[in-house]
């Protein structure tokens, strides 16, 4: 009994290790991943409100810039009992009451026959297409945002293409649609390739059927953020300065590494200070990498020494060592 007892409890407890150390292993991994999926959940709710913050603010600058420019559509009512009262809008009669203002069925009903000659005459028929002004678009990454006025309630479309003009004729052209008639329409392009120019037309119909379009109008959408290049502030490196002297003439040449503006300085005497306040110089501001400036009314058999300056499209500027070279004689 006694040796069974002893060979009994080891393995008891190398049974519970092997049985309990995977389990708690398996609880620790589960735990892990729980957390992972946790912090995941967090990371997409943040970037959905971080996505929905940068919408909305879009959208208010957008709406914040349309208003300063176009009069809200939505006005108020008169009270709705002095349109019920017959004697008040006999008194007060418009033929149409703003066309912004939603009022009860029945009362529009009682409008109508009052005023739209009813049982009377026959309307006048409408043939005037609405005028279609102030057409607007604010181009984004990959939409664009169009509004536009109308001097009447009308529909709202817009069509676009890569390519002018838009065929607003074809099925194939790109184009929105919206049957809801107000005088300020908004549309937003969605879908649009990053840094395109887009051509595009608006749209408007009546309720009568006319149909106006606006001209052709382009934007071009905006790219990825991209780093500046770094500013320059090096200046140009001048080589092969060469002097070739006539008898009242030289014709002074060079080279720069990039694109410069061309300076002579000359004088009879040395050393030549490079001050346009204080010496005499030709130049010329074109930006060239080859650079020859001819001076001119020189005296003969004279030596001129001479420097050579030149300055890139950031204003930095090099100047050469002296030169010197002598006239031929008559």
């Amino acid at each position: 009994m006694k040796i069974r007892t002893s060979i009994s409890i080891p393995f008891i407890v190398l049974l519970a290790v092997l049985t309990i150390a995977p389990s708690a292993v398996y609880a620790k991994e589960k735990e892990r991943g729980q957390k992972r999926e946790r912090e995941d959940v967090r990371l997409e709710r943040t970037l959905s409100k971080d996505i929905h913050t940068q919408v909305k603010e879009n959208l208010k600058e957008i709406h914040d810039q349309f208003d300063d420019e176009v009069e809200h559509a939505s006005k108020p009512c008169t009270s709705f009992g002095h349109f019920i009262a017959f004697g008040w809008m006999f008194k007060n009669g418009s033929s149409t009451p703003d066309e912004n203002c939603k009022l009860p069925q029945g009362i529009n009903m009682n409008w109508w026959w009052l005023f739209g000659n009813h049982g009377t005459t026959t309307p006048t028929s409408d043939t005037s297409a609405p005028v279609i002004s102030n057409v607007r678009a604010w181009p984004f990454l990959r939409a664009a945002f169009i509004s536009w006025v109308t001097d009447e309630p009308a529909d709202s479309a817009v069509f676009w293409s890569t390519s002018s003009p838009v065929d607003v004729n074809s099925s194939s052209t790109s184009h929105r649609e919206q049957s809801f008639r107000s005088r300020n329409h908004q549309m937003i392009i969605p879908g649009l390739s990053t840094t395109t120019t887009y051509y595009a037309v608006v749209r408007s119909r009546d309720a009568a059927g006319n149909t106006a379009y606006s001209p052709e109008f382009s934007f071009t959408t905006g790219g990825a953020p991209t780093t500046p290049p770094p500013a320059d502030t090096t200046a140009p490196v001048i080589s092969s300065v060469s002097l070739t002297a006539g008898t009242s003439t030289m014709d002074v040449a060079w080279t720069t590494d990039e694109s410069a503006t061309s300076r002579v300085f000359f004088s009879t005497s040395t050393p030549v200070t490079a001050s346009t306040s204080t010496t005499v110089y030709l130049e010329s501001g074109t930006l060239v990498t080859g650079h020859e400036l001819t001076l001119t009314g020189l005296s003969t058999s004279t030596t001129y020494y001479i420097r050579v300056q030149s300055a890139d499209a950031t204003g930095n500027t090099q100047t050469s060592g002296e030169f010197s070279t002598t006239t031929a004689a008559l």
